[in-house]
Parts: structure tokens; sequence; C-alpha cells
């Protein structure tokens, strides 16, 4: 219909284009069924092919295994992401930028707080994490197994490494379950002047351990992290 108009000259060269793509593509045009828009990088259309199709060469994250693919609720996979990446707001970070903070350890009172201090080095973190080593299939938290490690991304894979591998689903889960408690213990402390108690993280963890399992948290159903 546009060479009708007389645009010969810019539409022709176009025309001849499309027939060779036609040709190359092997498509079999028939009159009278419309055309379809089908996504090659999948089939269908999905946020993830759209990023991979763009985006190839993009080198692998520990990400995808450590935080996303884990069961736990979303808020707690966006903190582990913010963990993982040292972006929590603890008192380091607040200092580096001139913003008001008191310095130490809200759960210790002894070290500057940082994000990997006050989850693997403080004791009070500690004590939590050998106590929630002696459950069913969470030996792999017992601190002696990642001591070692210099950040919390080396700190989990050192874990996950420790456990057996039909439990690494639940411990996992633990660890995000743990780690999520500590830093509510540390925000009860830091903005409502609690005192840190080991025991009140256990119990928070015991409480939430049957909660997840309701809300279909199948990697720790029992005699997983038997908590009686």
């Amino acid at each position: 219909m546009d060479l009708r108009r007389g645009n010969n000259l810019e539409i022709i060269p176009q025309v001849v284009l499309l027939q060779r793509r036609i040709r190359e593509a092997s498509l079999a045009l028939q009159e009278g069924i419309e055309d379809k828009i089908t996504w090659k990088a999948s089939g269908n259309y999905t946020a993830r092919s759209a990023y991979n199709s763009q985006l190839p060469s993009q080198p692998t994250s520990a990400m995808k295994t450590l935080v996303w693919r884990i069961w736990a609720p979303g808020k707690i996979k966006f903190y582990l992401w913010l963990l993982h990446h040292n972006r929590l707001w603890c008192n380091d970070r607040l200092q580096r930028r001139g913003w008001e903070n008191p310095y130490f350890c809200q759960l210790c009172c002894r070290n500057l707080e940082s994000s990997f201090h006050l989850l693997w080095e403080c004791n009070t973190s500690r004590e939590v994490w050998m106590k929630a080593a002696t459950w069913e299939g969470c030996a792999a938290l017992s601190p002696a197994s990642w001591s070692a490690s210099n950040s919390t991304t080396e700190v989990v894979a050192a874990i996950l490494n420790s456990a057996a591998p039909g439990e690494r689903r639940g411990v996992k889960s633990m660890v995000a379950l743990i780690a999520w408690q500590i830093w509510l213990e540390r925000n009860k402390c830091t903005f409502r002047g609690k005192t840190p108690s080991t025991l009140s993280v256990i119990e928070a963890c015991r409480r939430d351990v049957e909660q997840w399992r309701l809300a279909g948290a199948h990697a720790i159903a029992p005699p997983f992290e038997e908590t009686t």
C-alpha cells in the first residue's frame, strides 16, 4: 500500500531486505493469517530472558544460590543481599559518612560495629551460632567451620561446604533465619535500649522455625533443627 504513494526509493530497499529475511528464516506466509510476535530467546518473554539477551557475558554471582533461591520471606532475602554486599547501615558506614553513631557493636560493646563483626565476630552472635549448631542437622553452623573467613559470602560458603548434601537446603534457611534475628536484636538494643540477650535470639529463632514450617519450609521440617 505504501508503494502506491510513490515513495519507491525509500521503501523498495526495505521490501527487498524484508523478503531476504523471510527467505532466510524459512517462513511460510499464508494469506489471511495475521503475523505473530515470538520472543526468540525463550519462546515467551520474561525479564530474565531479556536481561540475559542484553548482557550475555555477565559474570556468575553467588547471590542466586546464597540469597534468591533459598526458602525465606522476601524481606529477609533482601536483607541477606544487603548483608552480602556490606550495605547494612551499621556504625562503620555511618562513621564514614560523618553521621551520628554509637561506634560500638550494640551486642558486645567492644568493637566498632560492622555488618561482618555483628554477624560473625561478636561474642553474643557467636554464642547464638554455637547454640544453633547443637540442633539436629545444623552442625555446619558452628563457628569452627568458618573462623578463617573474611567476608559474609565466604562464611556462608564455608557453612554450606561443611554441611551434608541432604541438609544444605535447610542450612541455607537457618542461616537466613538466625542472621535476621541477630539483626532484629541489634535494632532493639540500638533504638529501644534493650539489653542484648542470646536467649532472646534463640527463642525468637525457635518461634520462627515453627512459623516457617507451617508456611511451607519443608527443608527444615523435623527431625531437622529439632528445638525441643
